[in-house]
């Protein structure tokens, strides 16, 4: 399974699953309900590798009940860091007998970096678009108000030119100064 945490408090989100047949559903609700312990070491991002319900520390009483009951042999737990803090994980357990070695872990760590380095270069490119719709709509936004104004100069100007012919000839039919034309000219 591929988990995301969606928040500081560690809210996982599956992003995707995938289960063999007749294998428990190990999905994000289960993980974070049945196994406290790896919940807590994930936040912290400790890689988690249980070969066995003997494996598991003592004090994680409840992920070993959870791991027994649900069958499983081997969990291993990959956080996926992008900078300081941990985003998800790549989580493998398996019902059946399997030996990870230590070179094992290590070219599992190399992929769930691989992965959760896509997923933060996946996340700088949706910003960075994101960024970029934005700036085009405060660009269009300004455009738009120069626009505006140009129209409102360009209506304006005249407008006041009419206004000012109006009032003026208001002005002179008040004082007599306003002679009917000429017509016979």
């Amino acid at each position: 399974a591929l988990l995301q945490l969606e928040n500081s408090e560690g809210e996982l989100q599956a992003e995707c699953v995938w289960n063999a047949p007749g294998m428990t559903h190990l999905n994000a609700d289960t993980f974070r309900s049945r196994f406290p312990g790896a919940m807590a070491s994930l936040r912290s991002g400790e890689t988690i590798a249980w070969r066995g319900a003997a494996s598991i520390p003592h004090a994680a009483a409840e992920d070993r009940r959870a791991f027994e009951e649900l069958g499983l042999r081997v969990m291993v737990i990959l956080p996926f860091v992008a900078g300081h803090s941990v985003r998800g994980a790549l989580v493998l357990a398996a019902s059946g007998a399997r030996r990870f070695s230590q070179s094992d872990l290590s070219q599992l760590r190399l992929i769930a970096d691989v992965i959760a380095n896509a997923r933060t270069r996946r996340q700088a490119e949706l910003d960075a678009q994101r960024s970029r719709q934005e700036l085009a709509q405060l660009a269009r936004r300004a455009s738009m108000g120069e626009i505006a104004s140009a129209l409102a100069h360009q209506l304006n100007q005249p407008l006041a030119g009419i206004l000012a012919h109006a009032q003026a000839s208001q002005r002179l039919i008040e004082n007599g100064a306003a002679t009917a034309p000429n017509i016979s000219d």
